[in-house]
């Protein structure tokens, strides 16, 4: 997991002073103040100035159209950054890019290092659920994106509580859905079939599976259960119900 998120308690609190009190102890910034800020991992800056000036938190941040919610997911930004960011732009994370990119993307783009708490505040934000099943210029749509990088299981799941018909989404380029994307990247990995094959071998010989083996197995077909689940049913099914 990131660890980035557990920083917010070195950086002094500016949530008790009010934004025109604050005005007052700053110099007049812009946005991309902030990004370099961002880019430095400069976060008590970062924290600080989107506070002050929340306005910043509306405009692009590059000619990309991309907003400084885009770049403190790309920087793995801590919580209370993104939390500021929030609170000055309820509706940033719904901000799609020129190139149709949400906040999303990024973090989802960071695979099993993916947070589920800064994944969780992307998807209750307004505008976001429906969103979810919309493709960039590229082709894909964010549960393409997580399902291609390996995203964990806690992730996925509130993915697909959010948007289960993310599961069947076809690229446009290629007609591809996440569950396939998932299919295929596990096909060509160590757990593809020729690998199962030597695993179910060992088993019936007796032959102990490692733990780390089986943990990683067990993680990777549950996956597979989820947007199966989605796909099917539309919904995931609670774990009395799937048993």
């Amino acid at each position: 997991m990131n660890n980035n998120f557990k920083n917010c308690a070195k950086i002094p609190s500016t949530t008790t002073t009010s934004f025109a009190e604050s005005a007052t102890t700053q110099p007049c910034a812009n946005v991309l103040t902030v990004l370099d800020a961002i880019r430095d991992e400069n976060w008590e800056l970062s924290r600080s100035t989107i506070h002050t000036f929340p306005h910043l938190a509306f405009e692009d941040a590059d000619p990309h159209g991309r907003k400084l919610i885009h770049y403190a997911c790309i920087y793995e930004a801590p919580l209370c950054v993104i939390q500021t960011l929030l609170r000055a732009n309820p509706h940033g994370p719904a901000s799609r890019a020129k190139m149709g990119c949400l906040p999303i993307f990024p973090a989802l783009r960071s695979g099993p290092e993916a947070n589920i708490t800064l994944v969780n505040l992307l998807l209750n934000s307004p505008g976001v659920p429906e969103l979810m099943v919309e493709c960039n210029v590229n082709g894909t749509c964010p549960l393409h994106i997580g399902a291609m990088h390996g995203i964990p299981v806690d992730v996925l799941r509130a993915v697909l509580q959010t948007s289960p018909q993310s599961a069947l989404v076809p690229s446009p380029r290629d007609g591809v859905t996440p569950l396939a994307c998932y299919w295929y990247r596990i096909s060509k990995s160590k757990l593809g079939v020729k690998a199962l094959d030597a695993l179910w071998a060992n088993l019936t010989r007796g032959i102990v599976i490692p733990v780390k083996e089986r943990q990683h197995l067990s993680e990777s077909w549950e996956k597979v259960a989820l947007l199966l689940q989605a796909a099917y049913h539309g919904f995931l099914m609670s774990s009395s119900s799937s048993s």
